[in-house]
């Protein structure tokens, strides 16, 4: 195996790296206050950064990775000047999804921890996509379904020559459909002991 090839990604895989807070990391409507702290979205920041600097390494040419889900309790305030500790631990592999525990401490006290995936993307096959959306978008179309983007396997809606959609070939199911009208007695509940 060469050096410039990438190693190997594995569940256990852990890495971490501190960050001194600043202003700039804090809640802009808190600013004013005497005692100012790390924001959460400043929090999601560094854990993700952390996840991208962790499997880097692990990625082939081209590949990146992509967050997809967050899901973190932020637990203790971490004022500026204090250094926090983002620690990252790939806890699952499924295919190209990412599965991370993570966890944020302080000097003092656990300030945050919960879990976090990413996805790793080619860039060669994600472009495409992405320049094709921004045409839409410029071209004012309308966003697409997620049917139409997996591929929907119904056919056409059938419409009349008027113009108006056609009756189903399905039955109607409804208040007054006879699918749900019985002639069996309502089911009463038993009076307590």
């Amino acid at each position: 195996m060469s050096d410039d090839a990438p190693r190997p990604l594995a569940v256990g895989l852990k890495f971490s790296r501190t960050v001194t807070v600043t202003d700039e990391m804090t809640p802009a409507h808190l600013r004013h206050e005497p005692i100012r702290v790390l924001s959460t979205p400043d929090m999601i920041r560094l854990i993700e950064q952390t996840a991208i600097q962790a499997v880097q390494p692990g990625l082939a040419p081209g590949q990146a990775t992509v967050g997809t889900r967050v899901d973190v309790a932020h637990l203790a305030a971490t004022p500026v000047g204090m250094t926090v500790t983002i620690t990252v631990e790939l806890t699952e592999i499924d295919r190209r999804r990412l599965g991370f525990r993570v966890e944020v401490r302080d000097e003092l006290d656990e300030a945050g921890k919960g879990t976090h995936e990413r996805f790793i993307v080619d860039g060669a096959q994600r472009l495409p996509r992405l320049h094709d959306k921004v045409n839409r978008w410029k071209a004012g179309g309308k966003p697409a379904s997620r049917r139409s983007a997996i591929g929907s396997h119904s056919s056409p809606e059938r419409v009349t020559e008027s113009g108006r959609p056609s009756p189903s070939p399905w039955p109607r199911r409804g208040p007054t459909s006879s699918r749900w009208t019985s002639t069996r007695p309502r089911l009463r509940r038993r009076p307590p002991p």
